[in-house]
């Protein structure tokens, strides 16, 4: 299944926000979203060579050198989509810690400063989530913040369970440098796609929130 993109800050949401703030939410969703597409392209060369392997085996091959071709089209494929899994997490990691000092920072009352250059690792972020991930409730002050905190509330749960299952399967560390990634995501169990494309979506809903929270009155 196709990993979705993030909610991109439309016109009038997020008005009230410093607007170097308001563009770095934007452009580190694009950052991500481009990240998205590259990896939702990698999926689909994988069940292409998946589907070649498939039909390959349904028959004698015409040469002697066609399965070996197939097969390192196949873990080429896989190693690339682990490769650009770990990059989406690269860029999330950050985006969602970011937003949610923003959506602490407006909750609060205070006015939200623009991302600073240090980088969070993925792996940093499921070591310590409760503190870099806190829960936030915006105040209902219209009707759609009840849904927007309901969404936000679902998507941090979601998250934080996969969270707890990297956390026991010590398996962080893969997602830190794409280089490193193939190697292991053989090595360990479970898809690596699960964790960033749930950190996109739960900083993605937050964003979104704020932006209604913040949005021109």
């Amino acid at each position: 299944m196709a990993v979705a993109t993030a909610a991109v800050l439309e016109d009038g949401m997020g008005a009230r926000l410093p607007r170097p703030v308001r563009g770095a939410l934007i452009d580190v969703a694009v950052a991500c979203n481009d990240t998205v597409v590259a990896l939702n392209a990698a999926d689909v060369e994988l069940l292409r060579a998946l589907a070649a392997r498939a039909a390959l085996h349904s028959g004698p091959a015409p040469s002697p050198w066609r399965p070996q071709c197939v097969d390192d089209l196949v873990k080429c494929a896989d190693a690339q989509r682990d490769r650009l899994a770990s990059v989406l997490a690269r860029i999330a990691a950050p985006y969602a810690v970011y937003v949610s000092r923003v959506a602490s920072d407006v909750v609060a009352g205070r006015s939200p400063s623009v991302p600073d250059v240090a980088l969070v690792r993925p792996s940093e972020l499921i070591a310590d989530a409760d503190r870099l991930l806190p829960a936030v409730t915006f105040r209902e002050v219209h009707e759609a913040l009840a849904d927007q905190n309901a969404e936000v509330a679902a998507a941090r749960i979601a998250l934080f369970a996969i969270i707890e299952d990297e956390r026991r399967a010590r398996s962080a560390i893969r997602y830190d440098d794409p280089a490193s990634a193939a190697h292991y995501g053989m090595d360990i169990e479970g898809e690596m796609i699960e964790f960033p494309e749930a950190l996109l979506t739960y900083a993605s809903t937050l964003a979104w929130a704020v932006g209604v929270f913040t949005c021109a009155e």
